[in-house]
């Protein structure tokens, strides 16, 4: 199951998986930013991924830039804070990161939502 909820005080989009993330779930989340209604031009989103089962290969994550990429000619910057629980999610992210790294992009793994919200709240674009 994936929910996104957008705060607008806060501006940032708050995307919760649970069950099962496939690689076209990723791919869905980076097509589906710039479709939000009035977006901000800095975008901050909370991915909480805690207790669900990554099927995602270490090869399919590397191949996603291009939809990072898109989805960041929407916005000025964007800042995601990703909560992961497990090693085999954290190795995910982390190679996910090592792919993406844009001027306009910001991307940090985190265990804890109030490590994730503190992280994203200082983000000064």
């Amino acid at each position: 199951m994936l929910n996104y909820r957008y705060d607008s005080s806060l501006e940032t989009l708050y995307f919760t998986v649970r069950g099962i993330l496939t690689i076209q779930n990723i791919i869905d989340h980076y097509r589906k930013l710039p479709a939000l209604d009035k977006p901000p031009a800095n975008l901050k989103v909370c991915i909480d991924c805690r207790g669900v089962n990554f099927q995602v290969s270490f090869n399919e994550i590397r191949s996603i830039s291009n939809e990072v990429k898109n989805a960041l000619g929407q916005y000025d910057n964007i800042a995601e804070a990703i909560m992961v629980d497990e090693p085999y999610q954290t190795a995910i992210a982390s190679i996910f990161k090592s792919n993406n790294k844009f001027d306009n992009y910001a991307f940090q793994i985190f265990s804890t939502e109030s490590a994730a919200m503190q992280w994203l709240e200082s983000r000064r674009f």
